[in-house]
């Protein structure tokens, strides 16, 4: 009986289905996050909505430009590598929040971004991992479920990178 059970479970699992890395609980071992948020900046901004850039680059390596008016497309400096647990904590936002679907709301192709008008605060979201790209932008601060998780993630990644 165990054998016939073993033999069933090696068939299944070799039954050549591809697993959505969406569905991971653990992140993918080539994740790569870009995060940018553009808006304006000041005093009483909470710091998921201040203008900046974090990098989670595949290894841990978190890097974060904070403050800036326009996050520019060069690499920040090196914030902190990030331990296996707090990566896997980013990825469950990420893969959680819905926005990585091909059917969300939010998708946008490439990583262009208009910029906010006055008054908005608006985040694009870059993710590599399993060999694809997919990129999603929110209006932060608006209320709506996707506005939501998306600064739940930026929150993250700004705590993660000592910003208060």
């Amino acid at each position: 009986m165990r054998r016939l059970l073993l033999a069933l479970v090696v068939v299944a699992g070799c039954s050549g289905k591809r697993v959505d890395p969406v569905m991971l609980r653990e992140a993918p071992s080539d994740l790569a996050v870009d995060v940018m948020v553009f808006g304006e900046d000041g005093p009483r901004v909470v710091r998921s909505r201040r203008p900046a850039r974090y990098l989670l680059e595949t290894g841990g390596v978190l890097r974060a430009e904070v403050g800036t008016t326009q996050p520019r497309r060069v690499y920040p400096g090196v914030t902190r590598r990030l331990t296996s647990g707090q990566v896997d904590g980013v990825w469950r936002l990420l893969s959680e929040s819905g926005l990585l679907a091909e059917e969300s709301t939010g998708r946008v192709s490439g990583e262009g971004v208009t910029r906010p008008s006055r008054g908005q605060t608006t985040a694009l979201v870059t993710a590599r991992y399993a060999g694809v790209t997919r990129s999603f932008r929110a209006t932060l601060g608006e209320g709506g479920e996707d506005s939501r998780r998306a600064e739940e993630i930026v929150d993250r990644l700004a705590s993660l990178a000592g910003e208060r």
